[in-house]
């Protein structure tokens, strides 16, 4: 007989179960061989200041973005505008960024009668530009870090750090904005996260009570103006592109989504 029932209905769950329980009963392995650092890890609070100090001009940025496809069409007269092109199917506007899907780009990468000036255009839209303040009072490994980012000979996603979650963190309350410029300062938080090892956040373990309610309030800001044609109509245009992805119905795709704007929770 079974010791445990329960691997005869669930198997999985309970082996997981029974790990996740031994594993605290077991010693700790102090013996355990050091792993040595990786030669761009610095300190927590280095990483921190280059961060805070980290401009970013992400080139799918609109105004950005606008320039760099004026450019790669400006030899060919026949090029829609941009305001055409974003009006096709798996191009739109989010959150003040250009965005393409995946599978639109993949496929007029790989397609012979795409517009030399449309893969130009496809190629840019990852060149992001980042610029730190350089530190003047830290360790010579922080300014020789800074330098190397400053001549895009290091991408700041390569500078390391033990803690990436803490730096996240510290990069939302050590300068905590003002609540009329809270949306603003999310979306340079947002860019700056993206570039740290990422893991999910919960704001009320992370933050104190004003810290984690700044958050949320410019979280559903943004989530209320991220959508200028209307929540129902963006809805159902991701809707639409997910079916087009995994080649699905859209109602069977659309019963699998069945939040709208306003069922956003934020723990």
């Amino acid at each position: 007989m079974t010791r445990f029932a329960s691997l005869m209905a669930a198997p999985t769950e309970t082996r997981r179960l029974l790990r996740t329980r031994f594993v605290r009963f077991l010693p700790s392995p102090h013996d355990a061989p050091h792993q040595p650092r990786q030669p761009n890890t610095l300190p927590d609070e280095d990483v921190l200041q280059i961060f805070l100090s980290l401009t970013i001009e992400s080139a799918s940025d609109v105004a950005r973005a606008r320039h760099i496809y004026t450019e790669a069409a400006t030899e060919t007269a026949d090029a829609p505008k941009i305001g055409t092109l974003l009006a096709a199917e798996g191009c739109r506007v989010v959150w003040d960024r250009i965005f393409i899907s995946f599978d639109t780009a993949r496929a007029a990468q790989k397609a012979d009668d795409v517009p030399a000036w449309f893969k130009s255009f496809l190629e840019q839209r990852y060149d992001d530009r980042y610029h730190a303040a350089l530190a003047t009072g830290g360790s010579r490994k922080l300014r020789e870090t800074v330098a190397a980012v400053n001549a895009g000979m290091l991408q700041p996603r390569n500078v390391l750090c033990q803690s990436p979650d803490w730096v996240a963190a510290r990069l939302w309350d050590r300068a905590l904005p003002e609540p009329s410029d809270a949306p603003r300062a999310l979306r340079a938080w947002m860019d700056r996260r993206a570039l740290l090892a990422y893991r999910s956040l919960i704001p009320s373990q992370i933050w104190d009570d004003t810290a984690a309610q700044r958050f949320r309030d410019a979280a559903l800001s943004v989530l209320e103006t991220a959508c200028p044609s209307g929540w129902n109509v963006c809805r159902d245009r991701f809707v639409h592109e997910l079916a087009m992805a995994t080649l699905r119905l859209d109602n069977s795709v659309a019963k699998s989504i069945q939040w709208s704007a306003s069922s956003f929770i934020f723990s």
